[in-house]
């Protein structure tokens, strides 16, 4: 667990107070510019993730939290990031468990 603090609002002013999440199962590099990641989990119950990459400014049509299906638009392919040219970097990572 990671310890963070967090903004609320209490009396009408915004405070900050510690609480405690997941860490996450990997720290994404920042070279693919405007990214989504999405957790799967198979039906043999290991957690695969999947990432989108180089995607247009202010194209994504998902936000965090969000439940998405198969063949569901996620965004637009762009070239953010360390990219020459418009494509869709796609990367899938197994979970890493210990």
């Amino acid at each position: 667990m990671q310890k963070v603090k967090v903004p609320v609002v209490e009396n009408g002013k915004r405070v900050y107070k510690q609480t405690t999440r997941p860490r996450p199962v990997y720290k994404w590099r920042t070279g693919w510019g405007n990214y989504v990641v999405i957790r799967h989990t198979l039906p043999s119950g290991e957690t695969v993730y999947s990432l989108y990459g180089h995607m247009m400014p202010r194209s994504m049509i998902v936000k965090r939290g969000d439940v998405v299906a198969a063949g569901q638009p996620l965004g637009k392919i762009g070239h953010t990031g360390r990219a020459s040219s418009s494509h869709l970097h796609l990367e899938i990572r197994r979970a890493i468990h210990g």
